[in-house]
């Protein structure tokens, strides 16, 4: 093991050490003082694969956390946006810059662009109270324009140059 220590030892605030493993490898952590004598170990490297609140990653990158959240933010002060999975949201992109969630992938699968509690399959978000849904139900597929906040359907206007309808199984 070898270890590199700031401060003396008893006032130190973190340490990097490389640890051997028993099967001939080794991983680099990175820990800090969380308390007064208590160290937590907040990254680790080990072969190609990065942890970061995990001691064992098992991936490229492997973020373990409450919430965790990756960032991504243009050095030149564009937008900044992140992807981050929530037990009560599911995965999600969201956009820092604006404050808003744009598309959230819950943990049944259901897709919302614009909202973070997709009802169908996929449900998009068009303005206030104004959503499209796409689901099936009994093998039928269903288009629905409805307004979320009196649970109610809604009109919906499809403009195009050529309306075709198949009913056959060709």
């Amino acid at each position: 093991s070898l270890s590199l220590q700031t401060g003396d030892g008893a006032t130190s605030q973190g340490f990097i050490n490389y640890v051997r493993t028993g099967d001939n490898n080794g991983k680099f952590t990175f820990s800090q003082r969380a308390g007064s004598s208590t160290y937590v170990e907040s990254m680790a490297i080990s072969g190609s694969n990065v942890g970061i609140g995990t001691n064992a990653p098992d991936s490229m990158l492997h973020l373990n956390g409450t919430d965790p959240i990756l960032k991504f933010q243009d050095s030149a002060g564009g937008d900044v946006f992140g992807i981050y999975n929530s037990d009560s949201l599911g995965l999600g992109f969201y956009n820092f810059t604006d404050g808003r969630q744009d598309v959230t992938i819950k943990g049944d699968g259901n897709v919302g662009i614009g909202t973070n509690n997709p009802g169908s399959v996929l449900q998009v978000r068009v303005g206030s109270n104004q959503n499209l849904g796409f689901n099936s139900s009994s093998n039928v597929f269903r288009l629905s324009a409805f307004n979320d906040a009196v649970d109610a359907n809604v009109p919906l206007i499809i403009n195009a140059s050529d309306l075709r309808f198949n009913n056959s199984d060709s």
